[in-house]
């Protein structure tokens, strides 16, 4: 006897129609979960996402399971994302439905119905099936319901709980019919794949177990958390055809999933609170001073005092950041419990982060590595400064606001300069990451950083606000005269190495220079194709060979605009993976055969 296992989940679509966040995760999680388990596995396939379309998942269900198989094996079946009701193909009922990655509004025609599952699963000769939907069929657009409009007034409704899927079958689906089936942010999975993905999970004495078993404790559970976190009613319906005891096989060896031990309060205020760039009061001639005094204490020295310069240096960048801790400091102290008080709080941060910053700016340009790779230390304890604080998440969060200004200041300094060493040194010093067990990371995969808390959580307007603070520093065009007072180009581009970089990681960064004109960020592609020092820094930034980057970089690029991440409408006007390659290359692949 084998077992079998196909899971599809669908968060993004290729067509008008709302994304999900977890759906993808639901189904990877269940067949990673299956997969780390059992051992004597046939057939097993996990589409997701661009690769769940409607042939796909049909030629799954038929005829790749058909051929493997046999009359004594198991059939698992997970899907998760979107559901629907809407009239039969025969316009005779009304039939639920799953929708693929490019399910159409004509949901018929364009997804996967009961009618087909129950021809499919009549012809995969398994001894059982178990099959688990976390799909709703409301309509709603709150939940996994997708809302068909054109439903005749029939009464008769085909439900996947009221069918006999092949010889016997399990069908565990996420609600009834008339309810939503919720996503559950906090635990990042659907509310009934958290459930049923934590069930398969516990601990048990025994090789298998009743299926029963899990019903159960996973309804009430199901039940309890949508009334109490969600003022929700979502009820699992469950419709066991078999003669006899189904049992399930013990999965020995759990995911390691990571929900929040503690619900952090999201705090509305901050979500249409206006974080405005400080404007900070210095004079011109006390600016040119600062300036040079860095110049002066960056530039590389005779060898004779090279020594005595880099011991000055570090203790310059001790002390601005000692004295911008104490500054926060006190500002915490200070700051109650009024949230409003965040974009005021947040403006003086970054008003005495000034010297901090411009160091940075500073040392990129004139320093040797290893003073930026001081400075880099140096600014990686503002990581820390959260650690055994309690009170508002947003407030604790704060200071990151400061490191993110940092990293674009350095990047947008980089790249126009044409010298990416300083800003790997950056990105690559490496901060003990509290959970990751204690594992030091990168700092630019703290991805939390990203989507500050003090600004709202939102990685838009983290770098909404950045643009605006980069702009606000009047110091920038006279040290990097490329920027021409507007440095709006270079942060985009610095967020474009960004997104590519945490793709290659599997980290999801926002990717804004997507909503901007390709002009804004192409000079990117053009130096990756024709510039080869430039291809072999960047080569060196993303830890590639040169001679493979503009691939990774494509793959990166393909990557992200099928995640979406908002609306693969954002892409229309910016550059895609083909401004990677040259006119040549475009040329050959148009004339190759389809």
């Amino acid at each position: 006897m084998k077992y079998h296992i196909l899971a599809v989940g669908v968060s993004k679509h290729q067509n008008d129609i709302k994304n999900l966040q977890f759906a993808d995760k639901d189904a990877t999680d269940f067949y990673t979960l299956f997969t780390n388990n059992v051992t004597d596995i046939g057939y097993k396939k996990l589409l997701i996402n661009s690769e769940a379309t409607f042939s796909a998942i049909r030629t799954a269900l038929g005829q790749e399971l058909r051929q493997a198989v046999g009359v004594d094996d198991t059939f698992f079946f997970f899907f998760s994302g979107h559901g629907a009701t809407a009239e039969d193909q025969q316009g005779t009922a009304l039939a639920h439905y799953l929708l693929p990655f490019d399910a159409t509004r004509d949901i018929p025609s364009s997804s996967i119905s009961i009618d087909y599952l129950k021809e499919a699963f009549g012809k995969i000769p398994s001894k059982s099936s178990f099959v688990f939907i976390d799909s709703c069929f409301s309509g709603s657009i709150n939940g996994k319901g997708y809302n068909y409009p054109n439903k005749k007034g029939l009464k008769t409704i085909k439900k996947f709980t009221d069918e006999i899927l092949g010889k016997g079958s399990v069908v565990f689906t996420a609600s009834k019919a008339d309810e939503e089936a919720l996503e559950d942010p906090d635990n990042q999975n659907g509310l009934f794949a958290h459930f049923v993905l934590h069930e398969l999970q516990k601990h048990r004495t025994e090789e298998t177990y009743p299926v029963a078993d899990i019903f159960t404790p996973v309804t009430q559970a199901v039940i309890d958390r949508a009334k109490n976190h969600f003022s929700h009613t979502q009820t699992p319906t469950v419709n066991v055809h078999f003669e006899g005891v189904v049992r399930l096989p013990v999965f020995k060896r759990p995911l390691r999933l990571s929900p929040q031990i503690l619900e952090v309060p999201k705090h509305p205020q901050l979500t249409s609170a206006v974080f405005s760039a400080p404007e900070i009061e210095i004079s011109d001639k006390q600016l040119q001073k600062v300036i040079n005094d860095m110049v002066n204490l960056v530039l590389p020295s005779g060898s004779s005092t090279s020594v005595t310069q880099d011991i000055a240096y570090e203790r310059f960048c001790w002390t601005l950041i000692k004295k911008l801790k104490e500054s926060w400091d006190k500002q915490f102290e200070a700051f109650g419990s009024d949230v409003s008080k965040m974009p005021a709080t947040v403006a003086q941060l970054e008003v005495d982060s000034m010297q901090l910053v411009l160091l940075g700016c500073v040392t990129t340009l004139f320093g040797e590595n290893k003073k930026m790779e001081v400075y880099s230390e140096v600014v990686s304890d503002i990581l820390s400064w959260g650690r055994g604080r309690s009170g508002l998440v947003a407030l604790i969060s704060m200071p990151e606001i400061i490191l993110v200004n940092i990293m674009y200041v350095v990047g947008v300094t980089a790249i126009a300069s044409k010298n990416l060493m300083p800003f790997k040194t950056l990105l690559y010093t490496r901060v003990e990451d509290s959970e990751n067990d204690g594992e030091p990371l990168p700092i630019f995969a703290h991805n939390h950083i990203h989507y500050c808390d003090a600004l709202g959580g939102y990685a838009t307007k983290v770098a909404d606000h950045v643009r605006e603070v980069l702009k606000s520093y009047n110091w920038m065009p006279e040290l990097l005269p490329r920027l021409k007072d507007d440095p709006t180009n270079y942060q985009l581009q610095v967020n474009l190495l960004l997104s590519m970089l945490l793709s290659k990681y599997g980290i999801r960064l926002w990717p804004d220079f997507g909503r901007f004109y390709s002009s804004r960020v192409k000079s990117i592609a053009v130096k990756v194709k024709y510039d080869s020092e430039f291809r072999r820094q960047l080569a060196a930034l993303f830890e590639e060979k040169p001679d493979q980057i503009r691939q990774v970089l494509i793959d990166n690029m393909t990557k992200v605009r099928n995640e979406g991440l908002g609306g693969a409408g954002f892409f229309w006007e910016s550059i895609g993976p083909q401004a990677f390659l040259t006119e040549e290359e475009i040329k050959a692949i148009k004339k190759e055969p389809a």
